[in-house]
């Protein structure tokens, strides 16, 4: 199921105990569901690195802000999160409704930009080294928050609640952060975001966000890249 109809099951409360994972957002598009209150992946998919058509390559090693990005085109899917993001800091988009389409149109230069979550990016690079007119950007990524959570039908708290429960004991004695690693750590150093520079954006979509959940967010700056919510001694004056 694409996203859309992805959450229109979980509304109707279609099937028992069905749950996605969404970004998390104060929108109407929202009601009627509910979250386990535990940020699945550590909320490493706000940094964002992308792919690009190799002849845009030079001129984007110029970008350096916000205003640099609004000149360039992005790839979006329907019903991403991303969407609103875009049209918060007037970021220009291109939407599709299936996935796989999107690296096509990268490469046909139907937009210039497709940027994925840093822990995702090394597999879909892999998967599409050989098309033609397809490279990877190394100079920039972009951050903003956005901690995804496992969303089902707000009825379903039960289910819910046992999920929370499982995440957040699994977090504390470390076998989540182990099997975060294993999945998202090769990914992560291949995107290599501690040398690029990293571009600070809005999310619209954040109003009422608990805060204290950023203490289980990743943080790409830390003196221990071992220990993934650790403070970082660097400046953020320095990062974006």
């Amino acid at each position: 199921m694409n996203v859309p109809r992805a959450t229109l099951s979980a509304k109707r409360d279609q099937f028992p105990n069905f749950m996605l994972k969404l970004s998390y957002s104060a929108s109407p598009d929202h009601q009627g569901l509910a979250n386990a209150p535990f940020p699945v992946d550590l909320g490493v998919v706000g940094y964002r690195v992308c792919f690009t058509n190799p002849k845009h390559k030079t001129r984007l090693l110029r970008v350096k802000n916000l205003r640099d990005l609004q000149a360039y085109n992005f790839g979006v899917g329907s019903g991403w999160a991303e969407i609103d993001i875009y049209k918060a800091n007037q970021l220009k988009h291109v939407e599709s409704p299936l996935y796989t389409s999107l690296f096509t149109m990268l490469a046909n230069d139907r937009f210039s930009l497709f940027c994925r979550g840093a822990n995702e990016v090394l597999s879909e690079f892999n998967n599409n080294r050989n098309v033609a007119n397809f490279s990877f950007n190394k100079s920039f990524a972009l951050h903003y928050t956005l901690p995804r959570f496992f969303y089902s039908s707000a009825a379903n708290t039960a289910a819910l609640e046992r999920v929370n429960i499982g995440l957040r004991r699994a977090y504390k004695d470390g076998s989540l952060i182990a099997l975060w690693q294993e999945h998202y750590q090769e990914s992560l150093d291949f995107a290599n975001l501690p040398a690029r520079r990293i571009i600070k954006i809005k999310n619209p979509a954040l109003k009422n966000f608990n805060t204290d959940l950023e203490q289980f967010f990743y943080d790409p700056f830390s003196t221990s890249l071992n220990s993934i919510n650790a403070t970082s001694n660097n400046t953020k004056e320095n990062r974006y």
